[in-house]
């Protein structure tokens, strides 16, 4: 994140933190953001403002989240608390969320502050719930707490480039967040996958939640479907070899086939709202950039 007006501060350490947080990472979310913005016809620094602020909430976001499931890892990396200490990391995070509260503030866009303060506090909800929801996970639960933890900042980068355009219309903004509703969905699911081992193009730490004592919504998935009745033995897998010895290799990838047609059957669902979109705006090629990115969070 640009522009972080830490000279006043004196702090190294902070600029430490951001430096190696802000390395690294995939952009994702600004990606979406400024796909988005394209269609619209923003400027590049109203463009800039919305990639800066999606990054400051999801990177603020993972400095209090490895600190809450005490992660001493992130991207192969020590994370931050582990590195500089928990004080410091979730002050780190406190201060990056008021930083983008003070850009838009300063952008003078109060509908936009408003979606941003509300993207928070549905954040910390989502957040909250899954900290209440240990050792009780259904994929009901489990889905309910997406919606509010990864859902919401997916819906920001799509409503975020309407509000800088001023646009006020009610059935745009339903259609938008069912949108978003359903690719922080898509790119969870794919996460907690990837967190087994499948499709781990991005090298992440595998079953991490499982280590700490999470068990996630391919987890439940699996329990489910392949009716594992084992509980014990399947929550102390830590490798893709004590879940085959479990389940099976030949069963496990019936089960990830299975779980692929049943996300396939979301981004249906997703693809239908998206040409409610595009009928609306009378614009196909936004409606093409959003069709792709179903495809991009899930099959990633």
């Amino acid at each position: 994140m640009k522009n972080l007006d830490l000279t006043d501060l004196q702090v190294h350490t902070l600029n430490e933190v951001y430096k190696d947080l802000f390395n690294g990472g995939k952009g994702l979310r600004a990606r979406l953001t400024r796909d988005i913005s394209k269609h619209l016809d923003l400027s590049e620094n109203e463009i800039n403002l919305l990639e800066e602020s999606v990054e400051g909430i999801h990177h603020s976001s993972i400095l209090h989240d490895d600190v809450l499931d005490s992660s001493p890892l992130r991207r192969n990396r020590l994370t931050a608390w582990v590195k500089f200490s928990k004080n410091k990391a979730i002050l780190a995070g406190d201060y990056l969320l008021a930083q983008v509260s003070f850009k838009i503030s300063e952008y003078g866009n109060l509908d936009l502050l408003k979606l941003t303060s509300i993207t928070i506090k549905k954040m910390v909800q989502g957040e909250w719930s899954q900290s209440e929801n240990l050792g009780k996970e259904t994929l009901k639960s489990l889905d309910q707490i997406h919606i509010l933890k990864t859902s919401p900042l997916f819906q920001w980068c799509l409503k975020a480039p309407f509000f800088c355009c001023r646009k006020n219309n009610t059935d745009l903004y339903t259609i938008l967040d069912r949108i978003g509703c359903i690719f922080g969905q898509l790119f969870q699911r794919s996460d907690d996958m990837m967190d087994f081992g499948f499709r781990n193009k991005e090298n992440k730490d595998v079953f991490k939640d499982l280590k700490e004592g999470y068990l996630n919504f391919f987890g439940v998935f699996l329990k489910e479907s392949s009716q594992i009745t084992d509980m014990k033995t399947l929550r102390s897998c830590r490798n893709p070899e004590d879940l085959k010895k479990l389940i099976g290799e030949e069963e496990l990838k019936k089960q990830v086939e299975k779980f692929d047609e049943l996300n396939t059957k979301l981004i249906l669902e997703c693809e239908m709202y998206i040409d409610q979109l595009s009928t609306l705006l009378s614009h196909q090629d936004l409606g093409d950039t959003l069709k792709s990115w179903c495809h991009k969070l899930y099959f990633r």
